[in-house]
């Protein structure tokens, strides 16, 4: 039997097929009818895609059916060490570390303690 293709693998065949095809994260959101940031993240592996969305993605893209049973699969949530040295992705931890207290603070202050 055949592995799944991993979530990593799947998003770099998705972020090519994008690249060639001229199109933009927009526009396939919009073809999933589906928020933008969502669809980058979910595309990107952060999120599992419904199987009607990963299926006509795929189809937009031209990849095959092992691509939308990657899209399909639980992920697990985060980012690759090496993208911490990304300087935007660096300047999110860094706005996260000013303002995480004071956003935990408000959170528990207006719905208590607890998961949000």
């Amino acid at each position: 039997m055949t592995p799944i293709l991993a979530k990593s693998e799947a998003a770099e065949l998705i972020v090519a097929a994008r690249i060639r095809k001229k199109l933009t994260w927009a526009a396939i959101a919009e073809e999933i009818d589906a928020p933008v940031v969502w669809c980058v993240a979910a595309l990107l592996g952060q999120h599992p895609v419904p199987a009607g969305q990963a299926e006509r993605v795929c189809a937009l893209l031209d990849l095959d059916a092992t691509v939308a049973e990657s899209l399909q699969r639980q992920p697990s949530r985060g980012i690759e060490p090496g993208s911490a040295s990304d300087p935007t992705i660096y300047r999110f931890h860094e706005a996260l570390a000013v303002y995480g207290p004071a956003l935990k603070e408000l959170i528990h202050e207006e719905f208590g303690d607890g998961i949000m």
